[in-house]
């Protein structure tokens, strides 16, 4: 854990993913954080309150640029657990709805399978679905983590990729100067 977060306190940019017991950010039991900083290399921490302490310092430096798909959800879980996380440099989701307005799928499964040919591991999967579906925190760990890890992996490959896209179509600036701003800002006010 102390060689990780050495690792993240010298990336300028990593990916971070958040699974919780439910899709309400605000109620929600925090079941752990995936990070990526390289391609195909991603870690998984559980949300333990001395690492949740000891990560936090890396999360809420704005030096350190964080990336995610619908980072303000992940804002949201990390701010419940305490975590005020600063410096969001890209958003995957924001950046798919900008390049492709007209799509109805800006999905990270959806996404990834659009631009690597990969199919992601469905999160039906691990929780089910209907009546017998589960809560994330009832998932296996090694589960949950191949799953988030997966995620948080694809999120920092994506990063360049749309990323180049956007400036190719003059609008990396609209990603930049107005969406991004406005994730924090709408996160605190839900």
């Amino acid at each position: 854990f102390q060689t990780l977060l050495k690792e993240l306190g010298h990336q300028k940019l990593f990916a971070v993913d958040t699974e919780t017991s439910s899709l309400d950010p605000f109620t929600a039991k925090l079941v752990g954080i995936s990070v990526s900083w390289h391609p195909e290399h991603a870690a998984f921490i559980l949300p333990k309150p001395e690492w949740i302490s000891q990560l936090k310092p890396i999360l809420q430096d704005p030096a350190i640029g964080k990336a995610g798909h619908n980072v303000k959800f992940d804002l949201q879980s990390l701010g419940t657990a305490g975590v005020d996380v600063r410096g969001v440099a890209f958003d995957t989701m924001i950046a798919s709805y900008l390049l492709n307005p007209g799509s109805r799928q800006h999905n990270l499964d959806g996404l990834v399978f659009a631009e690597f040919g990969h199919q992601m591991t469905p999160i039906t999967n691990l929780i089910g679905k209907g009546t017998s579906q589960r809560s994330m925190a009832e998932v296996p760990i090694n589960q949950v983590s191949d799953y988030a890890c997966a995620d948080a992996d694809y999120t920092f490959r994506l990063v360049g990729k749309l990323k180049a896209e956007l400036e190719e179509k003059n609008q990396l600036g609209l990603l930049e100067k107005i969406e991004l701003p406005l994730i924090p800002v709408l996160a605190r006010m839900e």
